[in-house]
């Protein structure tokens, strides 16, 4: 919602100048020599900034209606001197991610990532053949545009990996009332009208399974334990029998975590574990897990699970409906506090308990409709969850509804964000700031 000034231009490692297109410096009227286009402004470490490197981020701007074709010889001096401290930046960031060897990128991820920006240029095309003479017009082969993407998709994966390392230890700045005010007032004409919100708080009842389908997946879930045991493939018995959509395909792999991303019960078994370690079966609100530990990283783990869930009965879903009902008159009468039914009655997997401000126009169904003529302080519902297997009742309690208007920091959500953003800016200042004291960098122009 609120845009950042042009600081560190990280993402841009990924971004290619739009095929078919030459630089902006070879456009003008005056005629532009290569010489001119290979000067080097600036050094960092063993790399360098070229004056085509700049043209290029400028033709890229222009394509992106982010820079006025009929922009004035001082505005677009200005434009050059942020572009061309964004690639410093880049840089200083890139070297200090490629020194350190901890820090990994797995090469599916790179491919992915390529492979999309590739999918999004073609699409950009009437044509296959289009896109192919786009590329020949820039002496490019399409496996050579291929490889392009996925270095650039490389580069800024480890340097994403290595902010993110940093940051994890290293507390922010906290930002000045006049550093707020600077930064929102610099931004508050690109806002424009701020959208009609709304505010809420909610609970999702969903079926919980009776007593005899519990001791069933128990026993199921036993059964799958015992073939670990005996020595059958973790992966491929997560892949036939795990009722996690999201990891069963990948044979139960969860990737890292930390504490306070799983739920209680399954992080105090994998915490407890030592790499290589299966655990017993472990009872959470989603059901039955076996767990396998596969790494540790400091406060990291990395495991593998199988899930199985008890089967919900058509009495499980009628059951739940009464529920709902009763969680709506406790809401409406005020005898319970939200917080207490959200622990006693909240689905488990359903974490957003408190929403917005949300704008109104970009609510998903049901929400849409349910909320559409909301009023502060009704409570709502239970209305069904759409798609949602087995079925899901939400019982909404509005706090506010704001009518669209301007952005104003007397606003605590814009506060919050236009706030935030200072903080990441500041600390992302902070650290470019200490790598370039370590850092060979010469701005030559």
């Amino acid at each position: 919602m609120i845009h950042s000034r042009i600081c560190v231009a990280l993402l841009a490692l990924a971004a290619l100048v739009p095929l078919g297109a030459r630089p902006a410096a070879a456009q003008e009227t005056a005629p532009v020599n290569s010489e001119s286009l290979d000067r080097i402004l600036a050094v960092v470490g063993d790399s360098v900034i070229t004056e085509m490197n700049i043209e290029e981020d400028l033709l890229r701007l222009q394509a992106q209606g982010q820079l006025p074709k009929d922009a004035t010889p001082a505005q677009i001096a200005t434009v050059r001197h942020q572009l061309l401290d964004g690639r410093v930046n880049d840089l200083v960031l890139l070297e200090a991610a490629a020194r350190d060897t901890t820090l990994k990128v797995p090469p599916e991820e790179v491919t992915s990532k390529a492979q999309q920006q590739l999918d999004a240029m073609q699409h950009n095309f009437p044509s296959t053949d289009a896109f192919n003479q786009a590329l020949a017009a820039q002496a490019l082969t399409l496996s050579e545009y291929r490889q392009q993407l996925e270095s650039d998709a490389r580069r800024a994966a480890l340097v994403q990996r290595y902010l993110e390392k940093v940051q994890r230890d290293r507390k922010p700045p906290t930002p000045t009332e006049t550093q707020i005010r600077s930064f929102f007032d610099e931004q508050k004409a690109q806002l424009g009208e701020r959208p009609a919100t709304v505010t809420f708080e909610q609970v999702v009842v969903a079926p919980t399974p009776g007593d005899s389908a519990k001791r069933a997946a128990l026993a199921q879930a036993d059964s799958i334990l015992g073939r670990i045991r005996s020595g059958d493939d973790f992966g491929a018995l997560a892949k036939r029998f795990s009722d996690d959509p999201g990891s069963k395909e990948k044979g139960g792999d969860l990737g890292w975590f930390r504490r306070g991303q799983m739920v209680e019960a399954f992080e105090n078994a994998a915490y407890s574990m030592a790499p290589g370690q299966v655990s017993g079966v472990v009872e959470s609100p989603f059901g039955y897990h076996i767990i396998k530990l596969e790494k540790v990283r400091g406060a990291e783990r990395s495991a593998r699970h199988i899930l199985i869930k008890a089967a919900v009965t058509p009495e499980d879903t009628v059951r739940a409906r009464r529920t709902a009902d009763n969680v709506a008159a406790k809401l409406k009468d005020g005898t319970v506090p939200f917080d207490t039914l959200v622990a006693r009655y909240n689905d488990p997997s359903e974490t957003q308990t408190r929403v917005g401000p949300y704008p109104t126009a970009k609510l998903p169904p049901p929400y849409d409709t349910e909320l559409a003529k909301a009023k502060s302080g009704q409570v709502l519902g239970p209305f069904r969850l759409s798609g949602a297997d087995p079925v899901k009742w939400a019982v909404v309690k509005v706090d506010e509804v704001k009518a669209a208007g301007e952005y104003s920091l007397e606003d605590p959500a814009t506060r919050e964000q236009v706030r935030d953003q200072v903080q990441r800016q500041l600390l992302m200042d902070e650290i470019i700031g200490d790598l370039k004291r370590r850092t060979f960098v010469d701005i030559r122009s």
